[in-house]
């Protein structure tokens, strides 16, 4: 899963987008908006749930008070962009 920006373009049409005109939308966000943008979006969800899960273990091992913070602060960004992928998303062009 590439972070790459689309640049705004005329013909809008991308691998992951097909005929859809992005402005500056990543690639993911392209996914999303796409004919497969339900299965993207589950996809991207279960790889969060993992990563979320993977956190969890590193938080629980005992680490420094720095590396501590870090992990919660990933793990609530990691949540987030959960919450992001999965609400809902008006799939019409812009």
């Amino acid at each position: 899963m590439s972070q790459t920006t689309h640049p705004a373009s005329a013909g809008g049409a991308t691998q992951s987008g097909q005929g859809l005109e992005f402005l500056g939308f990543t690639d993911l966000e392209a996914e999303l908006l796409g004919p497969d943008g339900r299965r993207a979006a589950e996809e991207t969800i279960r790889a969060l749930v993992v990563l979320e899960g993977r956190l969890g273990e590193l938080q629980a091992a005992g680490l420094t008070a720095d590396d501590y913070q870090a992990v919660v602060a990933l793990r609530k960004a990691v949540k987030a962009a959960g919450q992001i992928v999965a609400a809902p998303r008006d799939t019409r062009t812009r």
